[in-house]
Parts: C-alpha cells; sequence; structure tokens
C-alpha cells in the first residue's frame, strides 16, 4: 500500500513538472511580446515550473542528488506570489510601478539573508541538512538561519503566503474592476486563488500539531496537477486567438496593366479584417495600456501595420490612434454607466486608467470628441455624481 502511495505521487508531480513547463514554454512563446501584464504571466509560470520540480523532488526523496534545490520551493513562492500580485494589480488597475513598491522585494531578500549560510554553503552542508530534515521534519530547517528572532522567522515563513492571498482575494472579489479584464486572464486568477487556498491547508493544519505529511503531500500533488491541466483548458489564454464567424476568403480585383490582366489575390477583406480587430479590443481592452501600439494588433492578428490602418481608416475615416482614443472614450461611458468604481477617482487616476499617458491627452481627446473638458463629461452623466471632487 505504502508502494502505491509513493508511485502514486511520483506519477502526480512527475506529470505536474511535465505540464507546467510546457504551459510555460507555449505562453511565453505566444504572449510574452503582448504587454507588461503577459510577462509578469510568463515570470509567473516560470517560477510555478520550478516550485513544481522542487516539490517533486521533495516528495520522491530525491532532494538529496539535487541539494542546489534545497531553499527554491520556498524561494518560489515568495517570488511568485509578488509577482502574482502586481499582474492582478496591473490588470486591474493600470498599475504603473512605483519606487515604493520595491518594498514587496523585502521578505524575499530577508528569506534570502536568513537562509544565506546555506544557499551559499557547500553541498556537505546542505545534503547534512537534507538528512536531519528526513529525521525531525521539515520544519526543522527554518532553525537553522541567521535570524533568531521568532516573529522574524514567523513573518517570513507565513506573512507571504497568507498576506498575498488575502490581497489577491480582495482585488478579484472585494472590487468591481474585475469585470474590465478579459475573460481568459479572470479565469487565470481564479485557478491561481483556488490553488493557493488548496495549498494554504496543509499549512494550516501544521498548526494543530497533527501528522499529515501523507496527506499533505497528496493534497500538494493533486492541485498542482489540477491547475497544470486547468489552464490548458482555459480559452484564448496559452493560445491568443480571435474567432470570426466566417472564415476569411480572398477576394480578386482584375487590373489591366499594359493591356495584360493581372490577377492581385487581397488576403483580408477590409471589414472583416476590421470586425477581428473590434473583437480583439473588445475581448482584451488592449487599448487600456499606456504602452499599447500598432505593433501589439500586429502580433495579435498576424497582420501588417499597413493592412490594420487600412481597414480602420476605410471604417472609420480615421488613423489608428483616434480609434484606439475612441475606444478609450467609449470605455469610459460604459463605465460611468455600470460605475465601475469610478465614483472615488480623480482626473489623473482615471487618464491613467483609460491608457492616456498625461492628463493633456485625455483633456484634448475628450474636448474633440465630446466638445467638453473632462469634468463637464463626466458631471453630465446624470448616473454618476462622479466628480464633485474632480478640479
Amino acid at each position: 500500500m505504502q508502494d502505491a502511495f509513493h508511485y502514486g505521487i511520483y506519477a502526480l508531480t512527475s506529470a505536474s513538472v511535465f505540464l507546467s513547463f510546457l504551459v510555460f514554454i507555449i505562453y511565453s512563446r505566444n504572449n510574452f511580446n503582448r504587454g507588461l501584464i503577459y510577462k509578469g504571466i510568463s515570470i509567473l509560470l516560470f517560477t510555478l515550473s520550478f516550485r513544481f520540480f522542487t516539490i517533486h523532488l521533495y516528495l520522491n526523496h530525491l532532494i538529496t542528488e539535487y541539494p542546489h534545490f534545497l531553499l527554491l520551493n520556498n524561494l518560489s513562492s515568495r517570488l511568485g506570489l509578488p509577482v502574482l500580485y502586481f499582474v492582478v494589480l496591473t490588470s486591474l488597475y493600470s498599475w504603473r510601478f512605483k519606487w515604493y513598491d520595491l518594498f514587496h522585494l523585502i521578505l524575499p531578500a530577508l528569506f534570502v539573508i536568513h537562509f544565506s549560510a546555506i544557499i551559499f554553503g557547500p553541498i556537505s552542508q546542505k545534503v547534512a541538512l537534507i538528512e536531519e530534515m528526513d529525521r525531525l521534519g521539515y520544519e526543522i530547517i527554518w532553525e537553522k538561519g541567521i535570524f533568531s528572532s521568532l516573529y522574524l522567522i514567523n513573518a517570513i515563513k507565513y506573512l507571504t503566503l497568507y498576506g498575498y492571498t488575502f490581497l489577491i482575494s480582495a482585488l478579484l472579489v472585494w472590487t468591481r474592476n474585475y469585470k474590465r479584464l478579459p475573460q481568459h486572464l479572470l479565469t487565470f486568477f481564479k485557478l491561481a486563488l483556488v490553488f493557493l487556498f488548496v495549498n494554504l491547508i496543509p499549512s494550516l493544519i501544521s498548526h494543530l500539531g497533527l501528522d499529515i505529511w501523507n496527506y499533505a503531500s497528496l493534497i500538494g500533488a493533486g492541485s498542482t496537477l489540477f491547475l497544470t491541466i486547468s489552464v490548458f483548458l482555459v480559452p484564448d489564454f496559452l493560445f491568443p486567438t480571435v474567432q470570426l464567424s466566417e472564415p476569411l476568403t480572398p477576394f480578386q480585383v482584375d487590373v489591366a496593366v499594359d493591356k495584360l490582366s493581372v490577377v492581385c489575390q487581397i488576403p483580408y477583406k477590409e471589414n472583416q479584417l476590421f470586425s477581428r480587430i473590434e473583437a480583439y479590443f473588445e475581448a482584451e481592452k488592449p487599448f487600456l495600456d499606456p504602452d499599447f501600439s500598432l505593433s501589439h494588433v500586429e502580433k495579435h492578428l498576424g497582420i501588417s501595420g499597413r493592412y490594420i490602418s487600412e481597414a480602420i481608416k476605410h471604417v472609420t475615416g480615421g488613423n489608428f490612434s483616434a480609434y484606439v482614443n475612441q475606444a478609450r472614450i467609449d470605455y469610459l461611458t460604459v463605465s460611468l454607466s455600470k460605475d465601475m468604481g469610478l465614483k472615488s477617482k480623480t482626473v489623473d487616476e482615471i487618464a491613467c486608467e483609460l491608457g492616456f499617458r498625461s492628463v493633456n491627452s485625455f483633456y484634448q481627446c475628450i474636448k474633440k470628441t465630446k466638445g467638453c473638458t473632462p469634468k463637464e463629461y463626466l458631471k453630465s452623466d446624470a448616473e454618476s455624481p462622479v466628480l464633485d471632487m474632480m478640479a
């Protein structure tokens, strides 16, 4: 029975490691250049892959053969959770990294300092520590660091896990802004949140003094495999596509050149291409990123920017920048009607959330499209008494 249990753990963890690295490779290849959010998720998937690998080593008693991975499991969680937090924050609020956000690196830095003697120590020291952990349990490792204060050790040990799980939950559950997220990102964040809660269960139960090593191993291995398999099932996540109701069909134009009839194949009808652009804007809301540009649409649709610009000009009569700004104003109008957290926002904050690089750009765009100032436009919405406070 015990052998069957170990074989089952080995199969679960091996599959999780393989699938997690496969997810990271596929996602990064298809999404890394799409924007800052996607770069963050790529980094997160990379740290998860290494975390799953070290879990595989621990649970299958292989860590002695790879002692340099001794502390990587814990370090990856203390790096991965802040990354996940900032990815969610950026997705919901178009957050720009500020200098004081560096404080989120304090706990990972304290972790490295606490275990510096082990991390940078010889292999023999690590192997001896692994053997001691086999006899006395995994928790003994926390007594081997530099710090002696129990409060500081517990802060390094638990604050990252519980603190960031709470913050991410609050961002996703207690705000209305999650509605602006593309569905595939929202689904991924929900999966990650479930994974976090499931993996906190063994830690919570351990405070009761119960010997749940085998059960904790099974819970960790099972939830890890569940997460990696589920990611493959999230539509438009690994392979971003915008499907049309009808396939694109080429049409022909006969051009007479020196009495020769030349058949020109035009691969994309402008109206069909514009439908794809509209679908992309509706699903992804890429225009909310201040760094959004024509190159992002090119990479997403796999179409030359010249064709994209021509399709937009043919349908709307304006250029790409005008179309993007109009999309931002339309999003603002919809947001006001739904009151998506705008009541406490300033003009500066709203301009930033809409993807404008400056408040002046926001003012000029509103003035051009609505014929009034942002304050006047926002106050004109009877459903949104938003901005008495906006000057």
